[in-house]
């Protein structure tokens, strides 16, 4: 990961919402691999990815107006912020039928301010992105692709 990637004031900025796991410190060291040390989401606290709570609770219907997804969309627009890779896999949740979900975001290393965040260079062409390698991640990007990607779980 390179160090001057990894949006950590992105992250900072969703875990004091809530919606991150907190960020406890980075350190950086030329010549390495960065480390981000993270509150740790445990699967026996009952955390799992988005995608295999959806896969589980196949009654219940997960898509962009459900309202932790909502908030954490409409925050991240207000902060001006994105994500670039805001997929089911990237958002833990937890929760049991019948309460509110809870969710935290984590895989911050495309995100940044709008209108300077990028996409890389490399990219899963597999994967139906908003944007081309290199080019800025856009407004919409996040939510566009959580939507394509939620209806295909």
């Amino acid at each position: 990961m390179d160090p001057e990637c990894y949006g950590e004031d992105v992250h900072r900025a969703l875990a004091d919402e809530g919606l991150a796991p907190s960020l406890l410190g980075t350190a950086r060291v030329a010549g390495a691999p960065s480390a981000i040390i993270m509150e740790y989401l445990d699967a026996s606290s009952g955390w799992r990815p988005l995608q295999h709570y959806i896969r589980t609770h196949r009654e219940t219907k997960i898509n962009t107006e459900h309202s932790a997804l909502t908030k954490l969309l409409k925050i991240m627009k207000e902060n001006k912020v994105v994500h670039g890779d805001l997929r089911p896999n990237n958002i833990m949740c937890r929760g049991t039928e019948g309460q509110e979900l809870e969710i935290k975001v984590i895989d911050f290393d495309w995100a940044g301010k709008l209108g300077s965040a990028r996409y890389p260079a490399v990219m899963n062409p597999k994967i139906k992105w908003p944007g081309a390698p290199r080019d800025v991640i856009g407004e919409d990007d996040d939510e566009n692709l959580l939507r394509q990607t939620l209806a295909m779980v």
